[in-house]
């Protein structure tokens, strides 16, 4: 089990970063123009209404991205004590 752990790990938080990826490319693709009219009050309303939404979306990715990192290092960190427990062992 804790050989197969570091690897989990790394694939888990690999997985994570790249749905992130993947999520923002969705959104920017998919992402409407704000159609700015005469009237500046209705833009104005218009461009904080959207601006909110991809705020809390960022938020919640970034939260996911932080996940995905923390995860990533881990994975690494167990790999290369995996590494020099082989190598110590070959030493003997």
């Amino acid at each position: 089990m804790g050989k197969a752990l570091g690897p989990a790990l790394l694939a888990i938080g690999t997985g994570l970063i790249l749905f992130v990826a993947y999520v923002a490319y969705c959104e920017y693709s998919a992402a409407r123009g704000i159609a700015l009219s005469g009237n500046l009050q209705s833009s104005l309303t218009q461009m904080l209404s959207l601006f909110s939404v991809v705020a809390v979306k960022a938020i919640f990715l970034a939260f996911i991205v932080w996940g995905g990192g923390m995860l990533l290092s881990n994975g690494v960190k167990l790999l290369r004590e995996e590494g020099k427990e082989a190598k110590e062992g070959e030493k003997k």
